[in-house]
Parts: C-alpha cells; structure tokens; sequence
C-alpha cells in the first residue's frame, strides 16, 4: 500500500473492504464497473444518493464534476459490505457506475449478456434498451430544437413551462420494479391528455417509500418487518390480467414465505389475544388473489402471508370485498375500451389515539399488528393518456351497513396518515411522455404456457433520462 493511502487512512492499513476499512482497495476500476454492472438495477433519487456517499467519505470533486479514482474506490468498497439485495447497494452502485462512466473508464467493447457488443448505455437498460432509443432520441430532438436559446426566449419559455406544470400532478408508480425481469419494448406515446385549467394526472416512475421491497409474480410488495405487514401492495389490473386461467379450487394451500427472519413481535397485554375483535380478526388479502388467475404461479403470489393483514371478517367479507369486485368490474364492464389500466395500491394503517388514563397500545393477532384503518388508491388509466383517481380509507371494524362510497377520502389524507407519497408536483426539466409495454409469462392450472400484456404510459423527467435514474 502506498504511503499516500496510509496519510489519508491515518495509517491503519486497513481497506473499506474490511470493516472499519479506509483505504482503497487494490482493483482497478474496470473490474468495479464489471461488479456493479452484475446487480444494478432501479434507483432514483440519484443526486441524493451521491451526496450521502460525498458527506461520508468528505469527497471534493476533480474538475467540478468527477470524483478521484481513489474516492470511487474507497465508496466502492463499501457497497461489497452491503446485502446484494439491498436497495442501498442498488442506489450506491447507479451512483458508482455514472461516475465511472464520466470518466470514460467502461471500455465499449464489454460484452452484453446477449453476447453482442455494446456500449455503457446498452449494458445499463439491458432488456430496456430499444425504449430507451426512443426515448433518447425524443431528448436529443427536444434539446436540439431550443438550441442556445436568446435570455428573453428562455424566460418565456420557463415561464410556459411553469404555467403548465402547476395543473399537472404526478402520480408515483413503482412500474421499473413491476417490469424489471421481463422483456420491454417501448416508444413515443401520441395519447393526449386533458385541456382546460383542470389538474392534469400523469404517471411517472417513483416509488411511494423505500421500504422492504418483494417482487412477486405479477404485484409488488413494500413490506413492513415491523409490523410484520405489507406497508402497501402496488398491482396492475387490465382485460388480459384478470382472464381466468386459474381457480380457487386449483390452488388452495396458502403459501407462507418471504417472512423476513426477525424477533417477533410480543403482546403488551398478555390477554389482549381474547380481548375485544381480535377474535373476529381474519386475514384479509391486500391484492386480491383473484386478480392474479392468468397463471397458476401468480396466483400463488397472491396467496402468501405477506399479502395479508388481520381484518375484520364482517369487513373483509363485505364493503372491502365489494370494494375489490368495483376494481375489477371497471375493468370487466368496459364495453367501449377506453380504461387501459388500473394502478392499484392497497394497504393497512395505524392511526393510535392518545386517551386521558394512557396510549391506546397496538393489537397484535397472528404475530401481525393490527391495523385500525385499510386504504385503497385506485389509478384509472385510460387510452387516450387520462389518468384519474379515487381513494378510499376504512376502519378496520363492522362496517354496520355502510357502503364503501361512504369512505371515499382525498389522496393528502391518505399520505398523512400512511407515510407514504403517492402525488407530486413539478418536473423542472420537463419530460418525455412514453409508453412501456411488456408480456408477462407463465403456465396456467394445466402447466400450458400463457401470458399477459401490459402497457403504460408512463413520464419520465428530463433530468432522469440524462442520469439513468428511471431504470
């Protein structure tokens, strides 16, 4: 080790390979960018990511803009102590693998898994590769059509732009994740959307948390190890998705996996199991099982422990249930075409209220906590670009002959009392508005294969197209 990397060690010797480790290991940066080009995958907040990196190893750029050799490998070190699967690495990696590719160290003859010759930017979208094209080209013509604009042109403009984007409110949709292990295609999308001074809803390529999160067969999970929940559940409902290759009587075990390995957690009353509604609890399903019927696996999916949370049978058997079947049904009942997709999130809540003598203390039913509420975000998607939304949130108790219409909420209510981010407002840059199709695969009840496709539209920020953030 050179004495170089000792003074900036402080002389320990040790590298960031090994814990407490400051020194950068003895790789070269090719064999890094080899490494993290084996599990990268989708990670936005990019500018985000490379500050925490910045503030922890007190990096100051070369040239404005580059980070020194030593520096990427010192962060690079790091991300080898981190959990393959975790989402940290992911965004440390994208972070890493931009800044090598700044600095022009990814040789253009790496070879894709496909064994054809390409370039940095083939190897990052891999089956994305021909939207991405699109895409690009769509940036490159927008950028070369205002071509060092006049000050006056550029405030005019800022000025346009600005006035467009208050009526649009962006709504987040985890669509990398649900898409990341099948084959995409993708291209301009010509829909129009509304006109008018009425809010305008787009959906654009975000995640509602960062949490835990558990890619099934055909719906994601973001997944709660404290409560032992799924936080939210994000599933995508069409005609070819709820065709029913599968029964209920195909598949009746429930599968319980993907229960992380973590202490349980205990009752703070140790009669709180046959006190009050616990006995009337059931587990209720987050995304319905039978909107996963076009395959025997994706049905499974839907059958895990995972996806379900203790409710209230009188609930879970009546208004929630009549709420899913509404789900279905504007997709089912379209006559004319004209929904596309449903974009559905689902998910418990836990809004504790503080009394006089003490704290009202959670329930816990089948090593689960209860939840006092569940919510539904219902995202209509339509052909020609319209995205509209409704949303609903439920005590979890007997809904006394209530009907579901009766606890129709606003989208900030749900955020508040969640935690999660569903809306937001502003792209500065500007977007690409795109569609992203994919085709599912699998095997129905008699093991023959079937499928099912997907479209969105989808819009992602200028910004995220120079940066690689939206893969």
């Amino acid at each position: 080790m050179s004495s170089n990397n000792q003074q900036r060690s402080g002389g320990h010797g040790k590298t960031t390979l090994e814990k407490h480790g400051n020194d950068p290991p003895d790789v070269t940066l090719e064999e890094i960018a080899e490494d993290l080009l084996s599990y990268i995958g989708g990670s936005p907040h990019l500018k985000k990511t490379e500050k925490q990196i910045e503030r922890k190893y007190s990096i100051e750029k070369e040239d404005g803009d580059h980070w020194s050799a030593d520096d990427i490998k010192k962060a690079w070190g790091k991300t080898q102590r981190m959990k393959k699967t975790a989402l940290k690495r992911k965004q440390w990696a994208l972070a890493l693998l931009l800044q090598l590719i700044s600095r022009k160290t990814i040789k253009t003859t790496t070879q894709c898994d496909d064994n054809n010759t390409g370039n940095v930017s083939q190897l990052i979208v891999g089956n994305t590769r021909d939207q991405t094209k699109a895409e690009g080209e769509a940036v490159r013509d927008k950028a070369s059509a205002s071509k060092l604009p006049s000050s006056n042109e550029k405030e005019h403009k800022a000025q346009k732009e600005e006035g467009s984007r208050k009526q649009t409110v962006y709504i987040r949709i985890p669509l990398s994740d649900m898409l990341s292990n099948e084959s995409t295609s993708g291209g301009k999308d010509e829909g129009k959307g509304k006109t008018g001074n009425e809010p305008t809803y787009k959906l654009i390529d975000r995640y509602p948390k960062l949490p835990h999160i558990q890619k099934k067969k055909s719906y994601i999970i973001l997944y709660n190890p404290e409560t032992r929940n799924a936080m939210c559940t994000y599933e995508i409902l069409n005609r070819d998705t709820l065709k029913k290759r599968i029964n209920s009587s195909d598949e009746k075990k429930e599968k319980e996996i993907d229960e992380p390995k973590i202490k349980q957690k205990q009752n703070t009353d140790s009669k709180q199991e046959i006190q009050g509604d616990l006995n009337k609890m059931t587990r209720g399903h987050l995304a319905k099982a039978a909107n996963h019927r076009w395959c025997r696996e994706a049905y499974q999916d839907a059958n895990i422990k995972n996806n379900m949370a203790p409710q209230h049978f009188a609930l879970n058997n009546g208004i929630w249930q009549e709420l899913e079947n509404y789900c279905q049904k504007k997709i089912q009942k379209d006559t004319e075409n004209k929904t596309r997709n449903l974009h559905v999130y689902s998910g418990p809540l836990y809004i504790y209220k503080e009394t006089k003598l003490r704290s009202e203390k959670p329930k816990i039913w089948q090593d689960k906590e209860v939840p006092t509420h569940f919510f539904k975000v219902i995202i209509e998607e339509y052909d020609d670009g319209r995205v509209n939304m409704e949303c609903y949130k439920m005590p979890n108790e007997n809904p006394n002959q209530k009907t579901f219409q009766d606890y129709n909420v606003e989208i900030e209510e749900i955020e508040k009392d969640s935690g999660l981010k569903f809306t937001g407002n502003g792209c500065p840059e500007g977007e690409i508005d795109s569609t992203r199709t994919v085709k599912l695969e699998g095997k129905d009840a008699d093991g023959k294969p079937c499928s099912a496709k997907i479209t969105v539209r989808i819009s992602t920020p200028l910004a995220d197209h120079n940066q690689f953030a939206y893969i």
